[in-house]
């Protein structure tokens, strides 16, 4: 077996079993306990990513993230074995039975292959804008559940800023400066990082929104609340950092020119008000859409690994890295991608649907390995043979 690096942080953790039972009503459950007390050893590599290894480091399984982002959705069976053999995501004192929430195991899962597929997507030449929307969508917007072992919140999922804006947001009724304004010019003249020049905002729509009136101004979504907070803290900006602001402004410009977003779902994509005006994503709009998924991936990042911490081992007079638990290892993988080097990209064989790490500027490599491409390319031959027996003879 391969030995990885000596300066790689080992985390102990435990295979694991889950239990599936039914209340009285009929609501199944989970619970979580360890398997036995044998120990699983976990080490990071730059190359070979989060592995399972022996106590002195030779790898038995590589690339668990890799693993993750591949396991079919929808496919609960197959998830809960993989976690039974790499281990839970936090750790198990005890072999007493812990009764977890099936949708933060599931949410938990999602945000991981969410936020490691919009990383690799914004890496590409020539990205997919409609995945990115939705994956950057899904880590603000998403309805997601923190992880509680029993009754103990152990890990809530990461808020991103915007929404931490959104909800100490307080609707404050027109000030007599904004009417003044809005009678001399008809707008509010808005400094907007998505315009060269300032943005003005039509007066009589702010306040039709505001004040949930409609006097000018009537399209779907326009009573959502969570929009009426939008152009709110949108025209307000006062406290808003750089980032912050980058952020609110796509949203608004998305949400007033596109569609009113009503929900988001990890397999379902994006909900609105109405019929979405997807043409008007015009390059302005998919600049500031890439910069906005830069910030919430980095901010998913950098919270799921703020346990994580450093430290100098005298043992081996050098630095190491303290992991609090698996999932903080998991976003660990992730902080160590290499966007515009390498992303991960699935597999073109519609049999496998595996994700596979390739150098961004490789465009050919299509497939996971050579089994994947003859299979794929026996399926094409097959599928040209049956279309020639198919064609009626002239």
């Amino acid at each position: 077996m391969a030995e990885i690096e000596n300066d790689i942080q080992l985390l102990k953790g435990n295979k694991c079993i889950i239990g599936v039972f039914d209340d009285e009503v009929g609501n199944k459950h989970l619970t979580v306990k360890k398997d036995s007390d044998e120990v699983i050893y976990y080490a990071f590599s730059s190359e070979k990513g989060l592995c399972i290894t022996t106590e002195y480091g030779s790898v038995r399984r590589e690339n668990l993230l890799q693993e993750m982002i591949s396991l079919p959705d929808g496919n609960i069976g197959h998830l809960f074995s993989y976690i039974e053999e790499t281990g839970f995501f936090l750790p198990l004192a005890s072999m007493e039975d812990y009764e977890i929430s099936y949708e933060a195991i599931i949410d938990t899962v999602r945000a991981i292959k969410a936020t490691t597929l919009l990383l690799s997507e914004i890496a590409k030449v020539n990205p997919n804008y409609e995945k990115i929307l939705h994956l950057t969508f899904y880590l603000i917007f998403g309805k997601r559940e923190g992880l509680r072992l029993n009754e103990n919140v152990i890990r809530q999922p990461c808020e991103h800023g915007v929404i931490k804006i959104l909800k100490d947001t307080t609707l404050l009724p027109i000030s007599n400066a904004d009417a003044l304004e809005a009678n001399e010019k008809g707008c509010y003249i808005i400094s907007d990082t998505m315009h060269k020049s300032a943005y003005k905002l039509d007066a009589g729509e702010y306040a039709d929104i505001i004040c949930g009136e409609r006097f000018s101004f009537d399209y779907p979504g326009i009573d959502d609340k969570r929009y009426k907070k939008l152009i709110y803290r949108y025209k307000n900006r006062v406290g808003l950092g750089q980032n912050e602001r980058i952020v609110v402004d796509f949203l608004f410009h998305f949400m007033h020119s596109v569609g009113v977003v009503k929900s988001v779902s990890y397999c379902d994509g994006i909900s609105y008000y109405g019929k979405p005006k997807m043409d008007k994503m015009d390059n302005n709009m998919k600049a500031g859409l890439l910069n906005t998924a830069r910030i919430v991936t980095a901010e998913e990042i950098n919270y799921n690994i703020s346990l994580i911490s450093p430290i100098y081992s005298p043992r081996k007079l050098e630095p190491v890295w303290h992991f609090p638990d698996l999932l903080s290892a998991y976003f660990f993988s992730i902080f160590y991608m290499r966007p515009g080097r390498e992303m991960y990209r699935k597999c073109a064989n519609p049999s496998c649907g595996k994700y596979f790490l390739v150098k961004t500027t490789n465009g050919r490599k299509k497939y996971c390995g050579d089994n994947c491409r003859n299979a794929n390319n026996q399926r094409d031959h097959r599928l040209r043979e049956k279309k020639k027996k198919a064609k009626p003879q002239a």
